[in-house]
C-alpha cells in the first residue's frame, strides 16, 4: 500500500531560511564539511548508518546527495558551514497504512556534534513543518529516534509531535533499533488519528 500522493520536496535553488539556517541542496564543495561531522562516532550510528571510514567514502555519498531532491545540506548562516543533513523519506511500511489516505514525508536529521545544544535542530524542523503545511498543503509528518537518543527526542517534543508507538527499525549492517515514533498533522486540517490512537496502535 502507497500514499495517496507526494508532496513536492524542495528542489533546484530553493531552500529554507530560518535565523540562523540555510536548507538548501548540496554542492560538490560541501565535502570537508560533510565529512567533518560523517566520521563522528557519536553521529552517524544515532541515524542508523557506520561513521565513515574515509573522506572517499563521503564523496561517494556526497555524490548521491547531489543527484537526490530528498536529502539537503544544513547551512550555518553565519560561517557558511554545512553542519547537518534533513531528509525527507517515504513511510516506514509498518505506518502506511495508517496514513495511506493523506500526504505526507517521515522526515529524519543529523547534525553536527560541535552544534548539539543549540536549539539549532529545532529551528530547522520548526521551519520546515511551518512551510510544508502552509505552501504545499500537506497533511502530515512522521519523525522518530532510537531509544536512548534524548536530542533527538527532545526535538522531536519541543517541534509538536504526539507519540505513536515503538517499532523495530533495521539500520545498516542490519542492526535493529527500537525507535519512538511520533507525527503531526496540519492543525489546518482535521487529524484523523489522534483521538483513534489507542484503538490503532
Amino acid at each position: 500500500m502507497k500514499l495517496k500522493k507526494k508532496t513536492p520536496v524542495l528542489k533546484g535553488s530553493k531552500w529554507i531560511e530560518t535565523n540562523r539556517l540555510l536548507l538548501r541542496p548540496w554542492r560538490s564543495e560541501d565535502l570537508e564539511d560533510f565529512y567533518s561531522y560523517a566520521k563522528d562516532e557519536e553521529v552517524g550510528p544515532r541515524a542508523g548508518w557506520d561513521a565513515h571510514a574515509s573522506i572517499d567514502e563521503t564523496r561517494k555519498i556526497l555524490a548521491h546527495f547531489i543527484k537526490s531532491d530528498n536529502i539537503f545540506a544544513l547551512e550555518e548562516k553565519a560561517s557558511g558551514r554545512v553542519i547537518g543533513s534533513f531528509g525527507f523519506h517515504e513511510i516506514l511500511p509498518t505506518l502506511v497504512p495508517y496514513f495511506s489516505d493523506y500526504n505526507g514525508w517521515e522526515i529524519g536529521y543529523v547534525l553536527n556534534r560541535e552544534y548539539w545544544n543549540q536549539g539549532l535542530m529545532s529551528e530547522a524542523v520548526g521551519a520546515v513543518i511551518e512551510t510544508f503545511f502552509t505552501c504545499f498543503d500537506m497533511d502530515f509528518f512522521v519523525c522518530g529516534h532510537f531509544e536512548g537518543n534524548q536530542g533527538s527526542r527532545r526535538v522531536i517534543e519541543k517541534t509538536g509531535f504526539i507519540y505513536m508507538e515503538n517499532i523495530s527499525y533495521m539500520g545498516q549492517g542490519g542492526r535493529e533499533y527500537d525507535t519512538a515514533m511520533y507525527y503531526q498533522w496540519n492543525p489546518k486540517k482535521k487529524d484523523p488519528i489522534k483521538d483513534h490512537l489507542k484503538e490503532l496502535f
